[in-house]
C-alpha cells in the first residue's frame, strides 16, 4: 500500500477524527481567512486543534498559530509530528491542508 495515496490519507483522517472528538464535537472558531488560506480552531475541553487550508493551486503562507502546536496530519502525509511555535510561519503547498494539535 502506498503511504502517500489518497486512500491512506483518507484512512488517516478518519482515524484522527475518531481519536480527537474535538474534530466532530468541538466548538468551531474561525481564526483567519483570505482568498488563499483558511484557518479555524476546533476546541473541546482542554483539546485545541487548528485546521489550516490552502485554497489555491500555488504555495501560500498562513499566519502563525495562536498557540504552540504540532502537526498531526497533512494532506501530503509528510509533516506529522513537526512542532510549530508562536512565531513560525506556515508555508502550505498547493491545495494542502494540515491539522495541528495545541501543545499544552
Amino acid at each position: 500500500q502506498d503511504r502517500h495515496s489518497m486512500l491512506h490519507m483518507t484512512r488517516a483522517l478518519l482515524q484522527l477524527r475518531k481519536e480527537e472528538q474535538a474534530l466532530s464535537l468541538g466548538d468551531w472558531h474561525p481564526l483567519d481567512a483570505d482568498d488563499h488560506v483558511m484557518v479555524y480552531e476546533r476546541a473541546l475541553g482542554q483539546t485545541r486543534l487548528f485546521v489550516v487550508l490552502n485554497l489555491t493551486d500555488t504555495k501560500a503562507d498562513a499566519k502563525p498559530l495562536p498557540s504552540p502546536a504540532r502537526c498531526v496530519l497533512s494532506t501530503y502525509l509528510d509533516q506529522d509530528g513537526l512542532p510549530f511555535g508562536l512565531q513560525d510561519k506556515i508555508t502550505l503547498r498547493p491545495h494542502e491542508g494540515r491539522v495541528f494539535k495545541a501543545i499544552q
